[in-house]
């Protein structure tokens, strides 16, 4: 490892990212004169160490500096992000007092409208709003996400195009069911409070963004180059692996050809990114390499024109957080590089991702800012040493070589994080990466020239080029992902066993590279520890008895949950697809039960059914209609009121049960029915639409 103090960012972007992390964890704010009486004691503390005000302390106190500049640092990340909280918060704080129902607003985008399951959705940032006490001018725009009924004029929106709305505000809300995914978390660390919901015929287009800005300039060549493969010779499977290869537009790509790529290990190929920004640094260093060797300039003019490049291909792209990370990233470099301080890389790369988290602090729990500088940092300083290895005779050893190393040195610091994401991991992915890396490169320099030359008799040989390419690469692809075991799914992973797989990567690649044995041992205590942690969740989970009734979108799902086998009850439909997975993929992975359960291991409960289910936990009973009985001779701990039962007051003496559950499709007028009756009765009634799930242990 290089010597610490020639890589000063690691001192200081490791400390902010660590205050950043803190304040996200514990959400305390420090009043703004704390800040400064600590910052200010830090400072002094420092400063007569420096200056040697006081004597100055032995060799062996020397952490004694750099513990002060940490801390200053950790302090610094902490106040980064309150500061940038506290903005967002403030900015909110209007929706709060807007009158109920809906209201009209202007809003600019920020982005061209996606599309997404049941409807459009975009980021863009409120700049007035119609109240019954006037007009409310925001300045600087107060950042929302705006959802769209699904309507094809809305599809024609750009970024920069100013709206004026008559929509509904919705506060962000947590998630309601257990261990789902905070979408609300997700936004606010963004600095989103509040979405706004816009019907079809509820907005008007009032003024259109900049047309004669460079970003504009650079969103109608993407569109060109969206028209131009649509309307190509290009097979129809090919046309939407080419957009998202080249430009990373995903609308077109075929949902199997995406999941094929995933389980296959070679998803990154689909995501433009920093592998994509890379190939289009090597394509310019190719052209552009005689102009490094003109004396004097020679440096300067090429990283002028690299730099261009690689933002040029950024803005076409439109810009995505994925590929400006990657840009600002290989921009340092280049100029590291032109400084002659490309010895030590990852000072570079520590300083682009200190800019960004300075810039904006939730750039931290961006994904794709983790994977990419992760992998990175794996590639710089883990690659050495495996390619130290074997030094092969033959050049296509030596490449196949350097794929692995790359492969897997990217692969093995971004495991924890993408695992703790995705839940799966590819077990092929070096085979993926022999296959499909090497011919990436080939199929985006013939995608260039396929959109570049345009001429009458070249153009027909480089559509057959390309489209034969992209067919290589889909079947290679699909070779890989039709392997026995080719993906290991269904991986949990607490936030602290994530912590320890990544100190036992980083203090393994420290053991490789020489720098001590302590290391090594550091590494094997954190697998040991991780292991343990396993082992716990894994014995928990086979003693976990639950019963869950889950918050669905339009109906009622439960799941019995006994030492990790499930038995799920779908109360009067079957829930199916998207709703399905949402509410109830976060548990069950959780609780070690089978995601995908097999079909004699669901019940449906029609509704006209009464059904009593018996679990260790206790006793359940769906009511789908009156049982005609004895007051009393039902007993259970938890009924369920069906949605097309009718209100009685009788139906609380005739079943006896600890807690009473109004089903999902229970229309909210009848639902207010049963709760006056339970209410009138003092019986405790639960219901799933306003209160979440519900857990019986």
């Amino acid at each position: 490892m290089s010597n610490p103090g020639q890589i000063p960012f690691l001192r200081i972007t490791l400390p902010f990212a660590v205050g950043i992390r803190l304040y996200d964890a514990f959400s305390f704010t420090l009043p703004h004169w704390w800040v400064g009486v600590l910052v200010l004691i830090l400072l002094m503390l420092l400063s007569l160490i420096v200056w040697r005000v006081v004597p100055a302390p032995h060799y062996r106190l020397r952490w004694l500096t750099g513990l002060l500049v940490v801390l200053l640092m950790v302090m610094a990340g902490f106040y980064r992000f309150q500061v940038h909280d506290q903005l967002c918060a403030a900015g909110h704080r209007w929706v709060d007092q807007v009158e109920e129902g809906e209201v009209a607003s202007v809003l600019v985008l920020d982005e061209a409208p996606q599309r997404k399951a049941r409807s459009y959705g975009a980021g863009c940032k409120v700049t007035g709003v119609k109240q019954s006490d006037g007009v409310h001018v925001f300045r600087k725009g107060i950042p929302m996400v705006v959802y769209f009924q699904l309507d094809t004029a809305v599809a024609s929106l750009q970024a920069g195009d100013t709206l004026i709305v008559y929509g509904s505000y919705r506060a962000v809300s947590p998630p309601q069911n257990p261990e789902a995914f905070d979408f609300g978390r997700y936004l606010r660390r963004r600095g989103v409070r509040h979405t706004v919901w816009v019907c079809s015929d509820c907005w008007i287009l009032s003024g259109s963004g900049d047309h004669s800005g460079l970003l504009h300039q650079m969103a109608r060549v993407r569109e060109s180059i969206v028209q131009t493969i649509h309307e190509s010779d290009l097979s129809p499977a090919n046309k939407g692996l080419a957009l998202a290869l080249l430009i990373g537009v995903k609308e077109n790509l075929d949902p199997e050809t995406s999941k094929m790529f995933a389980s296959a290990g070679a998803v990154h190929v689909l995501c433009v990114s920093g592998l994509h920004v890379g190939i289009i640094y090597m394509m310019v260093s190719l052209l552009l390499g005689p102009v490094r060797r003109i004396p004097g300039v020679g440096k300067v003019m090429f990283v002028v024109m690299g730099t261009s490049a690689i933002w040029s291909y950024a803005m076409v792209t439109g810009m995505p957080p994925s590929v400006n990370r990657a840009s600002v990233m290989f921009t340092f470099m280049l100029v590291g590089n032109l400084q002659r301080r490309n010895r030590v890389p990852v000072n570079s790369v520590l300083a682009s991702a200190f800019l960004l988290m300075l810039n904006n602090p939730s750039v931290l729990f961006h994904a794709g800012f983790q994977l990419s500088y992760l992998a990175v940092l794996g590639i710089i300083t883990l690659l050495p040493t495996l390619t130290s290895l074997w030094v092969p005779r033959y050049k296509i050893l030596l490449r196949m070589r350097d794929l692995v190393a790359v492969s897997l040195a990217a692969q093995l610091f971004t495991f924890p994080v993408a695992v703790a994401l995705f839940n799966i991991f590819p077990n092929y992915f070096l085979l993926t990466n022999l296959l499909v890396i090497p011919i990436t490169g080939t199929v985006m320099y013939t995608g260039v020239a396929f959109l570049l030359l345009d001429i009458h008799w070249i153009k027909p040989i480089t559509t057959v080029a390309f489209d034969s390419l992209l067919s290589l690469m889909q079947g290679m692809v699909g070779f890989v992902d039709a392997l026995p075991g080719s993906v290991s799914e269904n991986i949990t992973l607490g936030n602290g066993q994530n912590w320890l797989l990544l100190v036992a990567v980083v203090t393994a690649t420290l053991a490789l590279r020489g720098e001590g044995r302590k290391y090594a041992l550091v590494a094997l205590a954190a697998l040991m520890a991780c292991s343990l942690m396993s082992l716990k969740g894994n014995f928990q989970r086979t003693a976990l008895q639950e019963v869950v009734f889950y918050q669905v979108r339009n109906g009622s799902v439960a799941d019995f949950v006994a030492g990790g086998t499930l038995f799920s009850v779908h109360a009067s439909r079957v829930v199916e697809g998207r709703d399905l997975e949402f509410a109830t993929r976060g548990y069950r992975l959780w609780a070690g039960s089978t995601p995908d359960a097999p079909q004699d291991a669901t019940m449906l409960v029609t509704d006209s059914m009464i059904v009593r289910v018996d679990h260790p936990a206790g006793a359940v009973l769906f009511c789908n209609q009156l049982p005609e009985t004895q007051p009393g001779q039902y007993y259970c701990r938890v009924g369920v009121i069906g949605p097309n039962l009718k209100t009685d007051t009788t139906l609380f003496q005739r079943v006896k049960a600890e807690t009473w559950l109004i089903d999902g499709r229970m229309p909210q007028w009848k639902a207010a029915q049963w709760l006056k009756i339970a209410e009138e009765q003092n019986v405790d009634v639960w219901c799933t639409r306003t209160h979440g799930s519900f857990r019986m242990k």
